[in-house]
């Protein structure tokens, strides 16, 4: 049986404040691969995940500063425009979760999740 490949934290993780508003930049990728994801998590714990990897770790850093900064510290915390919001489900206790909370979910869990709650099963 294969191991799962570990995870690769980057020492250019860190927490950041811009603006006064508090960032943590996650900076990863699996031992073995090819590229670094980049994670910004806001303070309420939105995380907003880059879909393309970085070639090294100090340019997926530089990058989210620039686009921290480009953006303006508030408006990339508060989304902006570019947030989808998702459907709250009447009397869900999952309802109240962020999706840096769901981060840890599977996919078929999240989709469960709502499916669940939609129809009152919980």
């Amino acid at each position: 049986m294969e191991r799962e490949p570990n995870l690769v934290i980057s020492s250019a993780s860190q927490r950041i404040v811009e603006d006064g508003v508090p960032f943590k930049v996650d900076i990863h990728k699996l031992e073995g691969g090819d590229g670094w994801s980049l994670e910004v998590v806001t303070e309420d714990g939105t995380s907003i995940v880059w879909d393309d990897l970085f070639e090294d770790d100090r340019a997926a850093f530089e990058e989210a500063i620039s686009t921290i900064r480009s953006e303006g510290a508030v408006a990339f915390a508060n989304g902006g425009s570019n947030i989808i919001p998702f459907k709250q489900w009447p009397n869900c206790p999952r309802q109240s979760r962020s999706l840096g909370q769901f981060a840890t979910l599977k996919l078929d869990e999240i989709l469960v999740a709502g499916v669940l709650c939609d129809y009152g099963d919980q």
